[in-house]
């Protein structure tokens, strides 16, 4: 009973002289996990207060019971106290016991570990051909290890990429590079990771190629076209400069020109594109505007002499230049069909053409039907067909007209 009472009277004397203590003096967490430490010696009669200080320049203050994420459990090694969710922004945040208004000789200071936290602009761009340095931070609580480069769906990330644990090199970028990137790293809080778009600007190109295009449209009739252009920034189609005097008076709009009735033009009005960005701009694509008619075929001949086989016919080119007028000559029979292209002749406006250079074997007493088409750029002009019965021997195709 003696030793009891001595051992009460020492624990008071204890908590009275404020011989309090917390412990451990370290704690480390994770980010959002709790923080456990214990005051001891603990005595019902004397409760200890516990004290924070956010910072080292700051003063302790007490802690209200009622804070909710505080918690406490009571034992005979003294008072365990649950500090709940530690976030990053309280790293170094320390813990104290008082008693009697005397403080422990040593706090509990808190370090909050977290994984890594990557600060990287959204989207970086570039102008094709050109080098790009893509800088970012890493926090981290410890460091974060060796950072990684992958690429959104699996592409592979370009040879000439080098990385490093602050930046990102690119060098002589191509669109087939632009993309989001992702960058990853770790510590034993987690891993963390944060993403940038490579966005690769470049110059028109126009989709067609380049060059002169030769469109045709019929005397009076209308027409519109436009250029097709790809590049980024998206371009701005124009046709400029317009010729002067334009005479079909042709309108343009948004990068579409108009044409409401086409005169009648000996030669070609030429309208050139133009596609512009902010990288540069493109003019080597331009339509040169014909005007004219449907070709016409007529008077087809059919003639035999010996075994060789000619027909001609005449035909008009509707006012376009030869080099776009073509003929097909179609031989059918019951069982075959043979075709042949034919170009017009530079001068003239008859065509006459060797069967047997078509490579036709005409056989006795079979009912042939051949077709002549002429065709422009407008498309196919008159048709002329007949029907030609092959007679034994060297006699003469008898012929009429469908």
């Amino acid at each position: 009973m003696k030793l009891f009472i001595v051992a009460v009277i020492l624990a008071l004397s204890t908590w009275a002289n404020g011989q309090v203590t917390i412990l451990p003096a370290d704690v480390t967490v994770n980010e959002g996990n709790d923080a456990e430490f214990t005051c001891s010696p603990f005595n019902i009669a004397t409760l200890p207060v516990l004290q924070i200080r956010p910072d080292s320049g700051s003063a302790f203050i007490n802690i209200e019971a009622s804070d909710p994420r505080l918690s406490f459990v009571d034992s005979d090694d003294g008072r365990t106290y649950t500090y709940s969710d530690l976030q990053r922004g309280e790293d170094g945040t320390q813990f104290t016991c008082s008693v009697n208004g005397i403080p422990a000789p040593t706090p509990v200071t808190i370090t909050v570990n977290f994984p890594p936290t990557f600060t990287v602009l959204g989207v970086q761009t570039v102008v094709e051909g050109m080098n790009i340095e893509v800088t970012f931070t890493v926090d981290a609580r410890p460091a974060a290890a060796e950072v990684s480069l992958t690429r959104a769906g699996g592409a592979a990330v370009p040879d000439d990429t080098t990385y490093d644990a602050n930046s990102v090199s690119f060098v002589d970028v191509q669109r087939a590079d632009a993309g989001e990137y992702t960058l990853t790293s770790g510590n034993v809080a987690g891993e963390g990771s944060g993403t940038f778009t490579l966005n690769v600007e470049y110059a028109p190109e126009f989709t067609e190629g380049s060059g002169t295009m030769d469109i045709a449209v019929m005397v009076g009739g209308s027409i519109t076209f436009s250029c097709a252009a790809t590049g980024n920034p998206d371009p701005t189609i124009s046709f400029s400069p317009m010729p002067l005097p334009d005479p079909h008076g042709a309108t343009e709009s948004n990068g579409v020109l108009t044409i409401a009735s086409a005169a009648d033009e000996p030669g070609p009005v030429t309208y050139q594109c133009m596609a512009t960005n902010d990288v540069g701009s493109i003019s080597t694509l331009s339509y040169a505007l014909y005007t004219g008619v449907l070709p016409t075929v007529s008077n087809l001949v059919v003639m035999q002499t010996g075994n060789t086989v000619t027909i001609s016919w005449s035909f008009t080119d509707g006012g376009l230049p030869r080099q776009f007028l073509t003929f097909e000559l179609r031989f059918m029979s019951t069982s075959d069909t043979v075709t042949r292209d034919e170009n017009a002749p530079s001068t003239g406006t008859t065509i006459s053409v060797d069967v047997e250079s078509m490579g036709v074997v005409l056989e006795e007493n079979t009912r042939y039907t051949l077709t002549v088409t002429a065709s422009n750029l407008l498309g196919d002009g008159s048709q002329a067909a007949e029907q030609i019965f092959m007679t034994a021997g060297a006699g003469v195709f008898s012929v009429s007209i469908l």
